[in-house]
């Protein structure tokens, strides 16, 4: 069973003027993709991390994408500025793509093979050692499959779904969460 792809998106940078991002700009690269807003407590939590993973993978293909939605674009950008943000970040007010990722609370991470697959999802900020320790994992899962010539294995697969599946559950135990669904 392959992984599921990333829905397609397009949406204006956060700074308009600097144009617009589409998900197939980055063909052939590893993507993050985090899904935020300014007003989330524990999106401010994660980002100096994320920031961090940026710079350090940044050099070798990774690219993070900050997708800011359900806020102001004037909040939006006070935030980057705040936690001096540097990868691309793309703005949708209005949420309108959180419903094709299913996307039902703030921040949710995805991360993206070099065809588009997700390959990790993280429910909630990426702020626990587990957590980190899962995003650095499917990162580097990239950069050895390079090395060796390979496309991601059964293994990253098999661990995917099992956390797809396990935040399935988690949202169905917290009614919390489900009563955004």
């Amino acid at each position: 069973m392959s992984n599921p792809v990333a829905p397609s998106l397009t949406l204006s940078r956060l700074d308009a003027a600097d144009g617009k991002i589409r998900l197939s700009d980055f063909a052939g690269k590893p993507v993050v993709v985090n899904f935020w807003a300014s007003w989330c407590i524990p999106c401010k939590e994660e980002a100096p991390f994320l920031e961090q993973v940026w710079r350090e993978s940044r050099a070798r293909g990774l690219v993070v994408v900050g997708l800011d939605a359900k806020d102001f674009r004037r909040d939006a950008r006070d935030f980057v500025e705040r936690f001096e943000l540097t990868f691309p970040i793309v703005y949708d007010g209005p949420g309108d793509t959180l419903s094709g990722y299913g996307v039902t609370g703030f921040p949710e991470t995805f991360v993206l093979d070099r065809e588009g697959r997700v390959v990790e999802v993280l429910a909630g900020a990426v702020n626990s050692d587990e957590d980190r320790a899962r995003l650095r994992d499917a990162i580097i899962d990239f950069f050895e499959d390079a090395a060796n010539g390979q496309k991601l294995g059964a293994r990253t697969t098999a661990r995917t779904l099992a956390q797809m599946v396990a935040s399935i559950q988690r949202q169905e135990k917290d009614p919390v969460r489900a009563a955004r669904l």
